[in-house]
């Protein structure tokens, strides 16, 4: 089930297991599953039990650990830093414990908002952790929250405003059952109360609730604090039993009341789950699934340290988080400057475009149909340079002599005339002569214009020397 979290509450005799899914609607309590728990040996077929039933792979569960292998401290800090309580915790617990801390796992809940906070400390040995979990990995399981027992639940009471300011939380079995007291919606102390006999009998519950009054009022004595719960609120299987909720008022004094998370507005039950739900039963495991893995501002974790659930990119979240924002930033920037790069280049490429256009209407007016400018002056200038080659070629082969022999040759033989200058350059040459009147120079320029070697003939001057007698011109041959 894709988007369903599992929470799976490992009580003395029994397994249950919840299964919540996170819909547009809210969250939907989608399947329940329970199954008998002889002993802690038993512990992996039963998990294989109550997955078969639910048909989920929990690879990623929240589940508690067993109670009688925790043991809790309270310790006041001088700071207040969460990061500065986790670094020196472990130095704290080493003068209140009597095994070294080196061969146990500590996970806290910062009990109130002051400077100074108090700190509730929950301690398990890493051997027993060690085997704790090879009973889940035996049932392919790998569980990423350890909590404690109930906790779950208080907090979720605590912090939803359905509760007082100071309340408690009972959850009962047949030998006793768990206390939780919390205040200003955080933890603040945590007990497991044994009784001699069964809770179905009056001694066994007088035992109870004098047994939790006691533990308030040394809580209160020893860090001088005036709590004082307003209420009780009970859950599991204990709290069914008749006569319980008056036992428990007339004993502590204190107005009771059975807790009920299905009874959320934002919660509901699956057409399957609502015939078989138990809410005392299996308020343990919802509270559980309804969690999350991350917790809220109280809870327990004992996958840590040397136990923590392999999740490398987890871990890294934050960083992984400032990277990506810095890495879109970075885009954007680049982003932005290339946008404004582009818009500069693609206005001045139509610039040069419309200066190219201009040039070559200057360069060649007669072209009217302009396409790629470039290539049609290029083309221009090869036809241009193919043509002067031609022609430098053929006065190259040209020597003056033959140059004089076609012009004697075409200049008519009754003209009087005679050449005074020759000047050959590679384009063509320049005449210089003069003759009896105006009208033979005309006639020497047709005479000399139909010679196929001669492309154009021109009249560069024609003028009457100083005696009048005469017609000096110069010609220009190409």
């Amino acid at each position: 089930m894709i988007g369903t979290t599992v929470g799976i509450d490992i009580r003395d005799d029994m397994v249950v297991a919840v299964a919540v899914r996170a819909g547009l609607r809210g969250q939907v309590v989608s399947g329940v599953a329970t199954a008998p728990l002889a002993d802690e040996a038993g512990l992996a077929e039963a998990l294989f039990a109550v997955l078969d039933q639910l048909g989920v792979v929990a690879g990623g569960c929240l589940s508690v650990m067993p109670f009688n292998r925790l043991s809790f401290r309270t310790v006041k800090m001088p700071f207040a830093s969460v990061k500065k309580i986790a670094q020196t915790i472990g130095y704290e617990l080493e003068t209140m414990l009597p095994v070294a801390v080196d061969g146990l796992v500590a996970d806290f809940v910062v009990s109130n908002r002051s400077p100074q906070p108090d700190v509730l400390a929950a301690v398990a040995g890493k051997e027993f952790l060690a085997e704790y979990l090879a009973h889940w990995q035996a049932a392919g399981v790998n569980p990423a929250v350890l909590e404690v027992r109930a906790v779950p639940l208080a907090g979720l009471l605590a912090r939803e405003n359905v509760a007082p300011a100071c309340g408690l939380l009972l959850d009962l079995v047949g030998g006793g059952g768990t206390m939780v007291l919390f205040a200003q919606g955080r933890i603040v102390l945590v007990r497991d109360l044994p009784v001699d006999g069964d809770m179905e009998t009056e001694p066994a519950r007088a035992e109870f609730c004098r047994s939790v009054l006691a533990t308030i009022h040394s809580h209160r004595g020893g860090n001088g604090e005036r709590l004082a719960p307003e209420g009780v609120f009970v859950t599991g299987p204990g709290a069914a039993a008749a006569g319980m909720a008056g036992a428990l008022r007339e004993g502590l004094g204190l107005p009771v009341t059975q807790v009920d998370l299905a009874a959320r507005a934002s919660l509901r039950l699956a057409e399957a789950v609502a015939d078989r739900w138990d809410a005392l039963a299996m308020d343990g495991a919802l509270a559980l699934a309804l969690r999350g893995r991350r917790g809220a501002a109280g809870g327990f974790n004992f996958r840590k340290d040397a136990f923590a659930v392999d999740r490398p990119l987890h871990r890294y979240r934050r960083e992984i988080a400032w990277g990506a924002a810095f890495a879109m930033a970075l885009i954007a920037l680049v982003g932005a400057n290339l946008g404004i790069e582009y818009f500069y280049l693609q206005r001045r490429g139509r610039d040069l475009d419309a200066r190219i256009k201009t040039v070559f209407r200057e360069a060649l007016p007669e072209v009217t149909r302009i396409v790629d400018p470039v290539q049609q002056m290029r083309a221009r200038v090869n036809e241009i340079k193919r043509a002067a080659a031609g022609r430098a070629n053929a006065w190259a082969e040209m020597t003056v002599l033959d140059f004089l022999q076609e012009i004697s040759g075409r200049i008519p033989a009754t003209y009087t005339v005679r050449l005074s200058r020759l000047a050959v350059d590679p384009e063509g040459a320049n005449v210089k002569g003069e003759t009896d009147n105006f009208n033979n120079v005309d006639g020497i320029k047709k005479s000399l214009a139909a010679s196929p070697l001669f492309r154009e003939v021109t009249i560069s001057s024609a003028n009457l020397d100083r005696t009048g007698s005469k017609v000096q011109f110069e010609l220009r041959i190409q």
